[in-house]
């Protein structure tokens, strides 16, 4: 019943997230109000880059799964991360070249980053391979020559962080917006529903 309701892809895409127990207390804060903003947003703007809505719903929601699986394997080093990164916000300004990011944390300390461990772990469930390849790759420039469902990530998490703000991750919030072509009023109503729609899903995910 669920299936025929919701779609097969959102009901897997929902699946997966409770097969990997990535409840309120095995991820960082703020995890699953920003998963669930930028899947908002993705179902939204789908239409942009002629993506099913179910789709767009399921990559928005599990492109940042690797931050869970990375935070639920090594609780102790992705606190050392979030407080490196902490640290780094609080000292003198610096070039921008020289502030480590995320990724680069992540690689440092993990051997891999978020989006290369959701990708992995997509992959050997046999998710569909342009989902997998779009969400491990999620964080390449805008501008690189990427599919389609990889710029509707780009996309939707710009609108994400114009919605409720960044999530301590590089996101191009200015060519993200720019992928959508659209005036700025129809943009800021989409932000306004990423904003007050996406509050419902986060605290049933987050339960």
């Amino acid at each position: 019943r669920a299936i025929m309701l919701l779609g097969f892809t959102t009901v897997r895409t929902i699946a997966t997230v409770v097969a990997c127990g990535l409840d309120s207390s095995a991820v960082p804060p703020g995890f699953w109000r920003h998963s669930s903003a930028t899947a908002t947003a993705a179902q939204l703007i789908a239409w942009r880059f002629g993506i099913n809505s179910g789709e767009a719903f399921a990559v928005g929601l599990l492109h940042d799964l690797g931050r869970g699986l990375l935070h639920v394997a090594d609780p102790v080093l992705s606190a050392e991360l979030d407080q490196r990164l902490a640290d780094a916000a609080l000292t003198e300004p610096s070039p921008p070249d020289t502030v480590p990011t995320r990724l680069e944390l992540e690689r440092e300390l993990f051997g891999i980053t978020h989006a290369e461990a959701a990708a992995r772990l997509l992959g050997s469930w046999r998710f569909a391979p342009p989902m997998v390849e779009a969400i491990g790759e999620h964080h390449r420039p805008v501008g690189d020559p990427t599919s389609e469902l990889t710029k509707l990530i780009g996309a939707a998490e710009a609108v994400t962080a114009r919605a409720i703000g960044n999530f301590d991750e590089p996101v191009d919030g200015t060519g993200g917006v720019e992928l959508l072509d659209l005036d700025n009023e129809r943009l800021e109503l989409i932000v306004h529903r990423v904003r007050s729609e996406s509050g419902a899903l986060a605290a049933v995910l987050s339960i």
